[in-house]
């Protein structure tokens, strides 16, 4: 992933919108993270919907990597508050990295879940109709 901003934030129904696309590595979704939380359009209890339906897991992404984002999420969470993330990921790979993910940050104030259907994880966010 390019270092860019690839995501923008909806005030109004208080939701970041996160569009991963082409190889993907964690140390790419911390700084999409460190950018998002610096953003002055942000503020504590914002909702994200990470979308990667046209992201692959890079080659460097493993357990040790993914527990190493948990790490950085919960280092965060008192940045972000309480807040839903729902993840878009209807492919194996990513789906399944998130997974992982989901489950090792189980215990942080930031809930987080795993969809492979785009409009679940916008129902569960509460954003049915919103435009990624």
């Amino acid at each position: 992933m390019e270092k860019s901003k690839n995501y923008r934030i909806d005030r109004k129904i208080k939701t970041v919108f996160v569009k991963f696309t082409g190889e993907t590595s964690i140390e790419d979704l911390i700084e999409q993270e460190k950018m998002i939380i610096k953003d002055s359009d942000f503020e504590i209890g914002f909702n994200t919907y990470a979308d990667f339906s046209e992201a692959k897991p890079s080659h460097t992404v493993n357990f040790d990597k993914v527990k190493m984002s948990k790490d950085f999420v919960k280092s965060i969470q008192g940045v972000r508050g309480r807040c839903k993330w729902a993840i878009y990921a209807p492919y194996t790979y990513a789906y399944a990295f998130s997974k992982m993910f989901a489950i090792l940050a189980r215990n942080l104030t930031i809930e987080t879940k795993v969809f492979r259907e785009e409009e679940k994880a916008k129902e569960w966010l509460g954003i049915i109709g919103s435009t990624t």
